[in-house]
């Protein structure tokens, strides 16, 4: 199967996983959409992991789309150890700002944005320096 298909597959799959979580939400009556409280359930941390986290991972395969299959295969061998380190991370902040103590406390929505960007960061400067490399090469 060609690498472009298989990203487009990896997109429609990451995308689906907010979608589902959103369907879920509504299933559990999670949501009261009167007022301002309709949004309650992004910012009150309980389900934004699974919002955001497939769609920075989906951002950086749409940027993969326009280099080659040598360059996917280098970012795929950074995702492979990128994404469980940054998911692990997120998993483990501690949800609750009240059982952090007297260190410097973070709350999951802040490690999800900062783990997301850096990802999304990483792994644009690995393909480009990849794609820098294998042009070079020729």
């Amino acid at each position: 199967m060609n690498y472009r298909k298989k990203i487009l597959i990896l997109i429609g799959g990451l995308v689906c996983i907010p979608i589902l979580a959103l369907i879920s939400v509504y299933i559990n009556n999670d949501l009261i959409c009167n007022s301002y409280s309709c949004y309650d359930f992004l910012f009150g941390e309980k389900y934004i992991f699974y919002f955001f986290t497939p769609l920075f991972i989906s951002a950086s395969l749409l940027f993969a789309l326009i280099f080659s299959e040598r360059v996917f295969n280098v970012w795929k061998k950074f995702a492979m150890i990128a994404i469980p380190i940054m998911i692990i991370g997120i998993l483990l902040v501690k949800v609750s700002p009240i059982a952090c103590g007297v260190l410097i406390c973070v709350d999951r929505t802040f490690m999800i944005f900062l783990s997301g960007i850096m990802y999304s960061i990483l792994s644009i400067l690995t393909l480009v320096i990849s794609a820098m490399y294998f042009k070079s090469k020729k």
